[in-house]
This record gives structure tokens, sequence and C-alpha cells, in this order.
């Protein structure tokens, strides 16, 4: 159990860090092709909310189901 706990923890600030990534390129994308503030406040925060909640869910599925395989 605490190889998982190990894991999580290793994995999480990298696939935030992938997540972060993610976010700021399609904002200069989003600002360069002179998106409006409607944009920012309704698809690209939802887009973000979506990414990072699904992102952790993969990551906890994929940790426990590694654990438990092994065990």
């Amino acid at each position: 159990m605490k190889q998982i706990i190990l894991r999580f923890l290793v994995f999480l600030p990298i696939l935030l860090f992938i997540d972060w990534l993610i976010m700021v390129v399609l904002g200069c994308i989003s600002n360069y092709c002179n998106a409006s503030a409607a944009y920012f406040n309704t698809f690209y925060s939802y887009f973000g909310i979506i990414l990072v909640i699904s992102s952790f869910v993969l990551l906890v599925v994929l940790m426990f189901k590694h654990g438990i395989h092994h065990v």
C-alpha cells in the first residue's frame, strides 16, 4: 500500500504539470485567435476543470489497478 501512495505522490505533480502545459498552449492559441472573454469564462474554464478531474480519476484507476494486480 505504501508503494501505491508513493507512486501516486510522484505521478500526481507530473500529471498536473502536463495538464497545466495543455491549458497554457490552449490559452495562448485562443488568445492569438482573438477569443472573446465569454470563451475564457465558459469553454476554457470548463475544459480545465474536466481535464484535471479526468486526469486525477485516470491516475487513481491506474494506480489501484496496478497495485491490486501485483499483490
